[in-house]
């Protein structure tokens, strides 16, 4: 009678791509994604609420972000539609994951709220910008992000008004790796 809880999480495995890297044999759109998310309710008195939630998430996969063809989007004799030809096979990597705490407390008609949360963040992409099969321009990203909040309130009812107020807080960081190309085409590796 204190405690209910749920979970819910997915699944999600793309071994076959739909299409290949004709140049250096790999499948495309190739990924494995998972996602696990729960809540818990605790209500130790009939005054008292506590709300707590978590989820975490991660893929990985191979992209194909670009694809060549003409006006139409027809792709060039002996491509299939979902083929390329490019000297890497692009891919993306990703990890996510949240929580919060939400705590509610009644004092005979004035209400207390305080909700704080945490998320943070990490991808990783890597492209191919010339689309052809020749080493000459390609991008590695590197993203990290990471934020907290805080927000707390007080709130109630009258017979002729009702009031909120409260604060809320944010710190967040958001990293990017310095942005390059690399490839012969633009003189470095």
């Amino acid at each position: 009678d204190k405690v209910a809880i749920d979970a819910a999480a997915y699944f999600r495995d793309q071994r076959d791509g739909f299409g290949r890297n004709l140049f250096t044999g790999a499948e495309n759109h190739k990924s494995r994604d998972v996602s696990v998310r729960s809540k818990m309710l605790i209500e130790p008195t009939d005054a008292t609420r506590i709300t707590l939630g978590a989820d975490y998430s991660k893929m990985s996969g191979t992209i194909m972000a670009h694809r060549t063809g003409d006006v139409n989007g027809n792709p060039p004799a002996g491509m299939g539609y979902w083929d390329n030809a490019s000297d890497i096979n692009e891919s993306l990597y990703g990890k996510n994951f949240g929580g919060s705490v939400r705590l509610e407390h009644d004092f005979d008609g004035v209400k207390l709220t305080s909700i704080s949360a945490l998320r943070w963040s990490h991808q990783m992409q890597n492209g191919d910008l010339d689309l052809t099969t020749q080493p000459l321009v390609q991008y590695p990203l590197f993203e990290r992000n990471k934020q907290f909040t805080q927000e707390i309130n007080l709130s109630g009812d009258t017979e002729r008004l009702t009031w909120i107020v409260g604060a809320f807080y944010l710190d967040g960081v958001s990293k990017n790796a310095p942005f390059r190309l690399l490839g012969l085409g633009v003189g470095a590796n």
